[in-house]
C-alpha cells in the first residue's frame, strides 16, 4: 500500500452557497486550540495521554500549515473544492 505525503490541514469553515473558495493561514495559537477542540477528550483518560497528545498537535502545526478553508454551503460547489485544493497541493 503506498500513500501521499500529507502537505496541509485545513479547517473547514461553511459559507454561502455563493462564497468564493479560500483559506487563510491560521497562527499557531490558533492552530492548536481549534484542533484541541476536534479531539474528543474522553478517551483519553490518563494526563500523560493529554500531554501527548497537546505534544504530538504541536509538532504537526511545526511540520505542517494549518489554514481555515472556506466550503460553500451544499453539494453543488464541491468540485470547486476540490479543484481549489488540487491546484495547490498538485
Amino acid at each position: 500500500e503506498s500513500g501521499v505525503p500529507l502537505t496541509g490541514i485545513y479547517l473547514l469553515k461553511v459559507t454561502s452557497p455563493d462564497a468564493a473558495v479560500v483559506s487563510e493561514p491560521l497562527p499557531p495559537v490558533a492552530a492548536v486550540s481549534q484542533l484541541l477542540a476536534n479531539i474528543y477528550p474522553g478517551w483519553l483518560t490518563l494526563p500523560e495521554a493529554r500531554v501527548a497528545l497537546l505534544d504530538m498537535v504541536i509538532a504537526l502545526i511545526g511540520a505542517l500549515p494549518v489554514e481555515r478553508l472556506s466550503l460553500p454551503d451544499g453539494i453543488t460547489r464541491l468540485s470547486h473544492v476540490c479543484d481549489y485544493l488540487l491546484a495547490r497541493h498538485a
